[in-house]
């Protein structure tokens, strides 16, 4: 007989791949709750894992954004005098 809670485990671990991110810590936190301590502490290790690894894909998001906006404003002549990094804070601030 298959434990339920491995199972959520193994199903978070498939959110996590396809990263969605809500679902498996959710998934985790189910299986967090079993009495087996390799499996909770299993558990717990994937729900810090997730969390960080969600602040990663944002933060790449974020960067490529910003990249794909100075990509655009390095095209406008007001830019073009301007450096790589300037041009970002000047997208930032303005």
């Amino acid at each position: 007989m298959i434990n339920y809670h491995k199972y959520t485990l193994t199903l978070g671990q498939a959110y996590f791949e396809l990263q969605k991110f809500e679902d498996a810590k959710k998934e985790f936190r189910i299986a967090a709750r079993d009495k087996n301590k390799k499996v909770k502490t299993t558990a717990n290790n994937w729900i810090k894992y997730t969390e960080n690894e969600e602040i990663r894909v944002k933060n790449l998001a974020l960067r490529r954004d910003l990249y794909s906006i100075s990509i655009i404003a390095s095209d406008i002549p007001l830019f073009q005098s301007r450096s790589h990094f300037q041009n970002l804070f000047y997208i930032i601030l303005f």
